[in-house]
């Protein structure tokens, strides 16, 4: 298929300005976006089937691909891929189709760092737009590296994925996974050049034909950066590059304020003023010991010391911030805790672009007064109480129980038991006594019976 897209895959190619860098996140001034060029109900595109070659002449119903040699079906890629290449019916989206489009800059780029920026640079202003409900970070960014996957490498063009399919891949929901790609859209990083549709009756005969039992047409979408600004024009359309009004007209401008004074030194004569310097700066502050022992023992750590960003700054520059943390008795451990703790609450990577600026504010959160160590030592410390506390309530328990045992035995074995016992008769002897008198009374009756009898 003809690919008419952009040579460059700078979104700022063109008429277009360069778009200001801040770290990751690219920003763009811009008093309006370029024309939306996917499909839209006022201009929709539904493509144009292609069913593939017929192999055998006469061939009514069912998959063609079994007509195939050993040798084509091998050279093909295997039975899979020769199914899809003559079992298959294909869409073509026109030669059109992207034209116009910017290109991305690579998968992980485009995933990981243009749609989180445009996320949170933009997501407030059109999340009116989705209706009753919004989608996280969390889910664009899943969404985002389905579709990813499934677009051409090199241009970011052709991705198409159904919903069912990214629903299984993400385990999104429908409903999320549908916010999510109209947020790429809305966000400028997708442009849907092919609406899903279903398949027209005379394209469901032609896949019959084949053996092609799908019913429908997936969305395509181009993935790209934010749509680049045109620079060139105003909100109202009329071109920007106009001629500056002149400085000086037909009539000579008049005096400025600056050079009209009833006094005899005008403003231009007289110095600039100047504020005594009675403070010393922040920069210039100078380091303290203790802070300079504080970071250079978390600089030069070795099992556990400071982040990279860190070691970019010199120790006395560090001490500077850390004078005040040194002084309450904090250490290096301390400062690897809280950091870790705003990483884990951020849920990434701590990359801050001034360093000591951003340990200020992390310090500023926290009541120096109680460094972390003492801290996990206090928490140690009445843990160790507690179970303390609760071993002498079982070895307490333990003894009483073993004396109810001792007097138990100690009950079992006395006079009191045996002269009890001694009163109670012997059970067996009972028994014999009452099986003799009960086999007597039986002899005597049948010795009766026996002289009845004569």
């Amino acid at each position: 298929m003809p690919d008419r897209a952009q040579g460059t895959t700078h979104p700022d190619a063109g008429s277009t300005e360069r778009a200001r860098v801040a770290g990751h996140a690219p920003t763009y001034y811009s008093p309006r976006l370029l024309r939306y060029r996917g499909s839209t109900p006022a201009n929709p595109r539904y493509g144009k089937a292609k069913a593939p070659r017929t192999l055998v002449s006469g061939h009514i119903h069912g998959h063609q691909c079994s007509a195939l040699t050993p040798t084509l079906v091998a050279r093909l890629g295997g039975p899979s891929a020769a199914c899809t290449h003559y079992c298959q019916i294909r869409l073509n989206v026109g030669p059109d189709a992207y034209a116009g489009i910017a290109c991305w800059r690579g998968e992980q780029r485009w995933a990981e760092i243009d749609v989180p920026a445009a996320y949170k640079r933009h997501y407030l202003l059109v999340r009116h737009r989705l209706g009753d409900g919004g989608v996280s970070l969390t889910a664009v960014t899943a969404v985002a590296r389905e579709m990813a996957r499934a677009a051409d490498g090199r241009t970011g063009q052709r991705s198409r994925l159904s919903v069912a399919t990214i629903c299984e891949r993400t385990g999104l929901s429908r409903r999320t996974v549908a916010r999510a790609r109209t947020i790429l859209r809305l966000l400028g990083l997708a442009t849907e050049v092919l609406r899903g549709r279903q398949r027209s009756r005379n394209e469901r005969m032609a896949s019959w034909r084949v053996g092609d039992r799908a019913r429908g047409w997936a969305s395509e979408y181009a993935l790209h950066p934010p749509r680049p600004v045109d620079k060139t024009r105003d909100e109202q359309g009329n071109p920007t590059q106009m001629a500056h009004h002149p400085g000086r007209g037909l009539f000579s401008s008049l005096p400025s304020r600056r050079e009209v004074s009833i006094t005899d030194r005008t403003v231009n004569d007289r110095a600039a003023s100047r504020r005594i310097n009675t403070k010393r700066r922040r920069g210039d502050a100078r380091p303290s010991l203790e802070g300079s022992l504080l970071a250079s023992r978390w600089l030069r750590e070795r099992e556990r010391g400071a982040p990279l960003w860190a070691r970019e700054v010199t120790v006395a520059q560090w001490a500077v911030v850390l004078a005040a943390p040194a002084r309450h008795g904090w250490i290096a451990a301390d400062l690897n805790d809280i950091l870790d703790q705003e990483g884990r609450r951020l849920g990434r990577a701590l990359t801050p672009t001034n360093p000591r600026a951003f340990m200020r504010w992390i310090l500023g959160k926290h009541d120096l007064q109680f460094p972390p160590h003492v801290l996990d030592e206090a928490a140690r410390a009445q843990d160790a109480a507690e179970r303390a506390e609760r071993r002498r309530a079982a070895d307490a328990e333990l003894e009483v129980s073993r004396q109810r045992r001792e007097a138990g035995r100690a009950a079992a074995s006395g006079a009191a038991r045996a002269a009890a016992m001694a009163a109670v008769p012997d059970s067996a002897a009972a028994q014999r006594q009452r099986r003799s008198r009960e086999a007597a009374a039986a002899a005597e009756a049948r010795a009766e019976l026996a002289r009845r009898q004569r």
